[in-house]
């Protein structure tokens, strides 16, 4: 039960720090570094064996390249709306842009849905479960730092905790 509760913690921490870094850094690289160190830490709780390892190291280069095309489009496409609305387009123009970006965004998910049905399909019951587990405890956490980073929108003043001045 201890081992449980602290791997728990550990990937509550870990899903709240990689939020942020994901919300502050646009850099494709750090994206692609948290995603990895997030599977990693995930792949050590599941305790793998050599076969399914193995599967896995096939399931990341299969995916990885893709996500890693797909992420750089997105930084392009952002950084375009950018450009956009520093030389105030027009608002057809901006929302098809936004369009685009939310386009890929969604392909990015559904790329990683497909990850973790391949990934499912070689674990075993216990594993399984521990996967759900895990799962609902990132959603709990990403749903409590996008709380926590609402708030400190209000008051610009206000830094958020941990964060140097």
């Amino acid at each position: 039960m201890k081992k449980l509760l602290t791997i728990m913690s550990l990937m509550i921490f870990a899903c709240c720090t990689s939020a942020q870094e994901v919300c502050n850094s646009t850099k494709c690289i750090d994206l692609m570094n948290s995603m990895y160190n997030r599977r990693a830490a995930l792949y050590n709780v599941l305790n793998l064996t050599k076969e399914q390892q193995i599967y896995k190291d096939e399931i990341d280069k299969k995916y990885q390249n893709l996500l890693f095309q797909m992420n750089e489009e997105l930084n392009k496409e952002k950084h375009a709306l950018q450009n956009m609305q520093k030389y105030e387009t027009s608002n057809e123009t901006l929302n098809r842009q936004k369009n685009i970006i939310k386009n890929i965004e969604n392909d990015m998910k559904c790329l990683n849905k497909q990850y973790d049905k391949e990934l499912k399909a070689k674990l075993n019951k216990e594993q399984i479960n521990k996967l759900k587990t895990i799962r609902k405890v990132e959603k709990r956490a990403l749903k409590h730092c996008k709380r926590d980073k609402a708030l400190y929108k209000h008051d610009k003043n206000v830094r958020i905790f941990g964060e140097p001045y």
